[in-house]
């Protein structure tokens, strides 16, 4: 299914997931404002894509990918039991290079185990995440899905 973002890229969730609606995006999310998720229930996993806000010319100095992903890492390793980062990985979004990382960190009880990935890139004046998590075992499916997300983006209106 197909789903726009703020007038400036298109993307495509797979069909065996569900766009998440107000409710599940607030269970889910500490915050749901600009962002977008759709979910899997049946292999547990929530694949979403967020952006800030537009950046200034001070902030678009300081505020980049990187630091997107660093505080993303940060915020895991704080909040997330034995939240670690797995591998760094590279995407091709829009013909060009964007960059992130896979991670895991355990539920709250230490029960199971959850795997997922991020990848930030530069719009405009936006910064955008691609991430999954999910409990799921069956990582080619959580990773195909990611994938075909990544895959999916297209810039639909020229940005200044």
């Amino acid at each position: 299914m197909k789903k726009q973002l703020n007038d400036q890229i298109e993307i495509s969730f797979p069909e065996t997931f569900h766009v998440m609606n107000d409710e599940e995006m607030k269970r889910q999310f500490s915050n749901a404002k600009n962002r977008i998720a759709a979910k899997n229930d049946e292999n547990h996993t929530v694949l979403s894509v967020g952006w800030s806000e537009p950046l200034n010319l001070v902030t678009g100095i300081f505020v980049t990918e990187s630091s997107f992903l660093d505080g993303y890492y940060k915020r895991g390793a704080k909040g997330l039991k034995n939240f670690k980062k797995e591998k760094s990985i590279t995407n091709t979004i829009c013909g060009r290079e964007a960059k992130g990382f896979a991670f895991s960190y355990l539920t709250d009880d230490g029960s199971t185990v959850q795997n997922g990935a991020v990848t930030a890139f530069k719009r405009g004046k936006r910064i955008y995440i691609v991430e999954y998590i999910s409990g799921s075992t069956d990582m080619l499916y959580c990773n195909m899905a990611y994938d075909m997300v990544i895959g999916s983006i297209k810039m639909i209106n020229k940005v200044q």
